[in-house]
């Protein structure tokens, strides 16, 4: 980020010494640390998530690009995803009540295996 070696490093170490006194340059020197690693860690979230924003946004052209090939629009998505019953609203399916076995195939229940082997 910044370009400091290590003379300008020293240099700012000895005004600070200076200016601030020997007590009190370890606690503005870690408040300092402690600041600008806030700074990178929130210039380090922005960055990340501008890059998921333009990776979402290129996959969102490239749909819209699919989809103009396919001839199909977003209006025709929604209307077919509208049109798909949810699992639940199929005719002649039933749930399994909770506790019952959702296995069909009886010979495959623990018990069954039991009384073959006796």
């Amino acid at each position: 980020m910044f370009d400091i070696g290590f003379v300008e490093m020293l240099v700012i170490g000895v005004l600070g010494l200076l200016v601030l006194g020997p007590e009190r340059l370890p606690r503005v020197a870690r408040t300092a640390g402690h600041w600008v690693g806030r700074a990178r860690a929130t210039f380090n979230n922005i960055r990340d998530e501008l890059e998921r924003e333009t990776h979402n946004a290129d996959m969102q052209e490239k749909f819209r690009q699919q989809l103009e090939e396919m001839g199909l629009t977003e209006e025709d998505l929604r209307k077919g995803q509208e049109s798909i019953l949810p699992p639940d609203d199929i005719p002649g399916r039933s749930k399994p009540a909770s506790g019952e076995n959702s296995e069909s195939d009886p010979s495959s229940s623990s018990e069954n295996r039991r009384d073959d082997n006796a």
